[in-house]
């Protein structure tokens, strides 16, 4: 628990939140590996979970009519997705695939609701 929690702190999104904080969401959040080319998630799917990745790159993008991908970013260690979803209820507006093998810290969706209604300051944090 303590090492997930250090690695929770290294985050900047996480960087500034308290012991206690930190533990509740190192309890809720699962650990997950991805080989290069994976998606995980899928542009119109039903948000389910929130991402933030700790080792690797993942890039954004959406598929335009001729099938061809249009490629909005890319995201590296620290940076998070998913969460607009969750909080908004809407669809995944973009797909999320994995450019390089990746390792990433993943809240589904319940357990993020529970953690944002602990702590009101958490959920201030994705308005920035």
């Amino acid at each position: 628990m303590f090492d997930r929690i250090r690695l929770l702190r290294d985050i900047p999104l996480f960087s500034d939140l308290g012991w206690w904080d930190l533990r509740r969401i190192a309890e809720k959040a699962g650990i997950e590996s991805y080989p290069r080319g994976k998606i995980i998630i899928t542009e119109g799917q039903k948000g389910t979970a929130f991402y933030v990745i700790l080792s690797g790159r993942c890039r954004i993008f959406t598929r335009v009519k001729t099938g061809r991908e249009r490629i909005f970013g890319h995201l590296r260690r620290g940076d998070s997705f998913g969460e607009v979803a969750l909080l908004t209820g809407e669809d995944y507006w973009a797909s999320v695939s994995v450019s390089t093998d990746a390792v990433l810290l993943k809240i589904d969706k319940t357990d993020f609701d529970q953690l944002l209604h602990k702590n009101p300051k958490l959920a201030l944090k994705f308005g920035e």
